[in-house]
């Protein structure tokens, strides 16, 4: 069921007491906001069928030696625009300060009808490599554009290296708190059993220790989670 134009609201509130038109309003209102729900998710399902893989053609080397690979974000962004545009989407996004060295990036997908999903990348100030504080803003930056986009429109991302690596955000040099380690071994243990326990195990973290979890891991623990409750 659609909801009721402006017009047809008016029309039909003609004669209505206060409370009677109140609660007109106010089922029109939650109308809407299913219909335009219904829209988004016929639109996206449309959508997902034309987004392309996303190939990972850039590499970085880590101190250790180590590599990964990963889509620029710039690249990312002139592919799924246009692409989002023709079903009706748009992709913005929100940058901010939560607090001192943090930075906070919250992707917006929304639908010409109405309906929006939001996605948020939290992170410490990128200060590895001789970064300046405004260098290592627009590093983390640029990731949470990088990373916002993937989760919002699920999108497949395919690494030119042959060693398993994963796309990976600016790397973290700074001291984890107490209690981490087990922290992160209580949460890599939880997505071996699915969701809900990872989810507990999650909210059992302290602030402190929940910012310490790199994105890139909790992504990859999110997926094994997933992954279990699609075979139980």
């Amino acid at each position: 069921m659609k909801a009721l134009t402006v017009t047809a609201l008016i029309e039909q509130a003609k004669g209505l007491p206060p409370e009677s038109l109140k609660a007109l309003i106010e089922y029109n209102s939650r109308v809407y906001i299913e219909w335009a729900k219904g829209q988004y998710q016929k639109s996206f399902a449309k959508l997902q069928q034309a987004l392309p893989i996303i190939e990972k053609n850039e590499t970085i080397t880590f101190k250790d030696g180590r590599t990964g690979s990963y889509a620029p974000n710039d690249e990312i962004q002139e592919i799924v625009g246009p692409i989002c545009r023709q079903f009706g989407f748009t992709l913005s996004f929100a940058t901010t300060y939560p607090a001192p060295g943090m930075v906070k990036v919250t992707g917006e997908l929304a639908h010409k009808d109405g309906h929006s999903k939001f996605s948020e990348y939290e992170a410490r100030v990128d200060m590895s490599g001789g970064k300046t504080d405004a260098q290592g803003r627009g590093s983390v930056m640029s990731y949470g554009h990088r990373y916002t986009t993937v989760d919002l429109l699920n999108l497949i991302q395919r690494g030119a290296d042959s060693d398993g690596s994963v796309d990976v955000p600016p790397e973290d040099t700074t001291p984890k708190p107490e209690g981490y380690r087990d922290f992160e071994n209580s949460l890599r243990s939880a997505a071996m059993v699915g969701m809900m326990d990872l989810g507990h195990a999650w909210s059992n973290g302290t602030n402190a220790l929940r910012t310490a979890v790199p994105n890139s891991l909790w992504v990859d623990l999110k997926a094994v989670a997933e992954a279990r409750d699609a075979v139980l």
